[in-house]
C-alpha cells in the first residue's frame, strides 16, 4: 500500500502504514488518501490494543484498535484494515475504512473475486466460510486469490465503512 494523505488539516500526518508510541493526532480523526494505482481511501486514527500484524482485520470501538475475531463478531462494531502493528495501548496509528486494501490476511483456502467475506476464528483474519464468524458488510474481495497463506498473505479487498450486523453467521 502506497497511499499518501491529502490536504492535512493538522500539520503533517503520520503515514498510513506507520505507528508510533506518541499520540500525534486526535483519536477518531479521519483522513483521505490517494494512490495512483489504488485510487482514493479513508483512514481513522486510533490507539492500539492487540493488533499484532499490519493488514489485520480490526475493529475500533472507542477508537481503540482490536484484532477482530469470531468471539467479537456478534457485536455491531466498525471494522477496517490495520495499516501497521498496533499491539499495545501505547501504540498509535491508522485503520483503513474505505477504498482498496491490498495487504489483508485471509485463511489458507481459495478466495474467489466477489466472495462474501466473514470474520475468521483466528483474530485479524478474513474467511469465506460461514462456519467461522459473522458476515462482513461493506467489504468484498475484488480479485481472486488461490491458497492465500495465513502469514504473509496479500488479500485484496474493496471496502466502504465495513461493519458487522451483530447476527449469527448462519442468518
Amino acid at each position: 500500500m502506497a497511499y499518501n494523505f491529502l490536504d492535512p488539516k493538522v500539520g503533517v500526518l503520520q503515514g498510513p502504514t506507520e505507528s508510533g508510541t506518541v499520540k500525534l493526532h486526535p483519536l477518531g480523526m479521519q483522513a483521505a488518501a490517494y494512490d495512483s494505482a489504488l485510487g482514493y481511501a479513508r483512514f481513522v486514527y486510533v490507539c492500539g490494543s492487540n493488533v499484532s500484524t499490519a493488514g489485520a482485520l480490526a475493529c475500533y470501538p472507542g477508537f481503540t484498535a482490536k484484532a477482530m475475531s469470531a468471539g467479537l463478531s456478534a457485536s455491531r462494531l466498525p471494522l477496517g484494515v490495520a495499516g501497521a502493528v498496533l499491539s499495545a495501548t501505547s501504540h498509535y496509528g491508522w485503520v483503513q475504512i474505505d477504498g482498496k486494501a491490498t495487504n489483508c490476511f485471509g485463511t489458507n483456502n481459495n478466495h474467489a473475486a466477489g466472495a462474501v467475506l466473514y470474520v475468521n476464528a483466528t483474530a485479524g483474519q478474513i474467511a469465506t466460510s460461514t462456519s467461522l464468524g459473522n458476515h462482513i458488510v461493506g467489504m468484498y474481495q475484488y480479485v481472486s486469490a488461490a491458497s492465500v497463506k495465513i502469514v504473509g498473505s496479500s488479500l485484496s479487498v474493496q471496502m466502504h465503512n465495513p461493519h458487522i450486523l451483530g447476527l449469527v453467521a448462519s442468518i
